[in-house]
């Protein structure tokens, strides 16, 4: 029996403030997860907790800057990770609300969206830091299929 790719129509991907490593998200984008019929929505929640994690040299309290900075990190993404040969459309959404959680659930729902990403700590302990985490949440309520990605 051959298994059959799936390709997705709609992937929301949650990016945080920091950097966008390959290591990261090199295996989401292997051949056969996308085409050009895709459609990639680069999400940043933007709140307290996220700006405390920007870089010290983004100056948090300057709303254009960390918007730009939000911007070139998509931008980053995309030329790293996305193969002009397969070209899918890109979005990018920058979402202000203190409730990450809340506002990840509503806006996959709004979306429309058939599969989220999103990284996690890393860390192997299911305790009490894990079920405050983003990935935790939505594996736990998502509308969608999930995959979480962690760092190697």
């Amino acid at each position: 029996m051959v298994k059959k790719k799936m390709k997705r129509a709609k992937t929301v991907i949650f990016m945080g403030p920091e950097e966008v490593h390959q290591h990261t998200f090199e295996h989401l984008l292997k051949d056969g997860f996308y085409n050009d019929s895709s459609t990639f929505v680069l999400v940043h929640i933007l709140n307290e907790k996220s700006k405390a994690q920007f870089p010290p040299s983004i100056d948090i309290k300057n709303e254009q800057e960390v918007e730009d900075y939000i911007y070139q990190q998509f931008s980053k993404f995309e030329e790293e990770f996305i193969d002009s040969d397969r070209r899918p459309k890109i979005e990018k959404e920058i979402i202000l609300n203190s409730d990450t959680k809340l506002s990840a659930i509503n806006f996959l729902k709004d979306s429309g969206a058939d599969s989220c990403v999103v990284a996690s700590s890393g860390e192997d302990d299911l305790g009490a830091a894990a079920s405050h985490s983003l990935a935790f949440y939505l594996v736990a309520h998502a509308p969608c299929d999930v995959l979480v990605i962690r760092p190697d």
